[in-house]
């Protein structure tokens, strides 16, 4: 819903999120802005600490320091992160010190930034970072100037108006090779080729005089050609920007892996992934010393490439259309209920494959499961629930069903031996092969669903109305 909301400067119209209360609405930024004005009293500076840092070892001290050349002081800032990564303070230069809002007030801020993130705008479209630096920033202005152009509303709102743009991110993949290029969604898995990497020089050359082979070779050091990338063009705040290309490619990523080997024959490990993902080596090697013969003997190497999967055109174990459909849904899903559990599980999928150890995901694999077909509510009987309806989403005819559940409750009692007593029972690759393919057609109908339902109550109601 939008309200008009007045205040001493301008009229601005905002959409709110829905789960605030009208009531609520009309009070939010009337509140942020008091609670800025409390914030500002809160205004320290910085304590200097006389100690030195203590001084890099190891690794630590061969590698190159930061160069801060350049840099405007000014308009930098500099928080303590907790244990956790989470910020407890932060200061911003002004002038020839630092203020800012201290650890035994910063939770003010964080009220604050709930606040902010209620409007759906600014939740969409700013990273808590930036709140939380902008509201400190217009804190200190005032605190040392004792006046404001701009209430704390209007001034991270005009901030973040300036720092809106459209942000095309790419991230390499590796282990992977693809015919050419396509799309999941609205992201573009394609490849870089030598002649698009000599535009790339020419055109940073024709903006930057003197700009060097060396210091492109730097930039695109992971941009070889050849190197297939996931890319997105994303509208946002650049930290949040970064964060939705991060989850929309991950997720692209992680519907390739449904596609892969591993489908098939489950021992298959799943070998690709997108940069920031990655937790395994996409290359091993070692050294081999023999430290009692002669120095023209004393070393060798050995390094191996895992093998690639290709993805190509038409993979031979999964219709064509399926990943259209998929693509499709990734495209055009809503905010609903339906559309979220759907993605969401997608991306579990995606991690479920990943996993080598076959027992776990099995847990994972019912994890999903259970969240798509079980009522939020209910926690009786969920095994039993689980195979019944499953059983009845797919097929009419007794014998099938039968068949489904048995195969559910054969992996049921695998993942119940793990999680209850950690004990792993043999398993059938080939009965686990085709529960991995149960898992993901059940994705599908669910995307079919969307075209009629919101939610996947209204989903379980259909199936629970079957009379057979």
């Amino acid at each position: 819903m939008s309200i008009l909301t007045f205040n001493k400067l301008n009229i601005v119209f905002w959409e709110l999120s829905k789960d605030v209360k009208r009531s609520e609405q009309m009070n939010i930024v009337e509140n942020i802005n008091n609670l800025g004005f409390e914030l500002v009293k809160l205004v320290r500076q910085e304590e200097r600490n006389a100690k030195p840092r203590p001084p890099k070892k190891g690794s630590a001290k061969e590698k190159n320091p930061l160069n801060f050349n350049g840099i405007k002081f000014s308009d930098m800032f500099h928080s303590t992160l907790d244990d956790f990564d989470l910020t407890i303070e932060t200061f911003v230069f002004y002038g020839e010190f630092s203020f800012g809002i201290t650890k035994d007030d910063f939770e003010k801020v964080k009220d604050i930034v709930r606040l902010f993130n209620k409007i759906k705008k600014i939740q969409q479209k700013s990273s808590i970072d930036f709140l939380e630096k902008n509201i400190v920033k217009w804190a200190v202005k005032l605190n040392r100037e004792g006046k404001y152009e701009n209430s704390l509303f209007d001034y991270v709102e005009k901030k973040l108006e300036l720092a809106i743009k459209n942000y095309r991110f790419t991230f390499p993949m590796y282990n992977i090779d693809i015919e050419k290029p396509f799309k999941v969604g609205n992201v573009e898995i394609t490849y870089f080729t030598q002649t698009e990497l000599d535009e790339y020089f020419k055109e940073l050359n024709n903006k930057r005089e003197q700009f060097t082979k060396e210091e492109f070779e730097g930039i695109f050091r992971d941009f070889q050609p050849g190197q297939v990338v996931a890319k997105i063009l994303t509208n946002a705040e650049v930290q949040r920007a970064e964060d939705i290309a991060k989850y929309e490619t991950g997720l692209a990523v992680d519907v390739l892996k449904c596609f892969g080997e591993t489908m098939i024959i489950p021992t298959k490990e799943v070998k690709f992934d997108i940069d920031f993902k990655l937790n395994y080596h996409f290359r091993r090697g070692c050294l081999i010393e023999v430290p009692d013969v002669g120095v023209e003997e004393l070393i060798a190497s050995w390094s191996g490439s895992i093998k690639r999967f290709t993805f190509e055109e038409k993979m031979h174990f999964v219709k064509d259309y399926t990943l259209k459909t998929i693509s499709f849904f990734l495209i055009n899903r809503t905010k609903d209920e339906l559309c979220n559990l759907i993605t969401q599980s997608i991306g579990f999928f995606g991690n479920a494959l990943s996993t080598k150890d076959m027992h776990f995901r099995i847990i994972q694999l019912f994890t999903i499961l259970e969240s798509l077909i079980l009522d939020d509510d209910n926690n009786k009987d969920m095994g039993a629930k689980t195979k019944k309806r499953i059983a009845k989403l797919f097929t009419d005819d007794p014998v099938e069903r039968e068949n489904i559940k048995d195969l559910i409750n054969e992996f049921y009692y695998v993942r119940n031996k793990m999680v209850h007593k950690a004990i792993r029972l043999p398993l059938n690759v080939q009965k686990l092969s085709r529960f991995q393919f149960l898992v993901f057609e059940t994705l599908l109908k669910y995307i079919a669903y969307t075209e009629k339902y919101t939610s996947k109550n209204e989903i379980i109601n259909e199936i629970n109305a079957k009379i057979f």
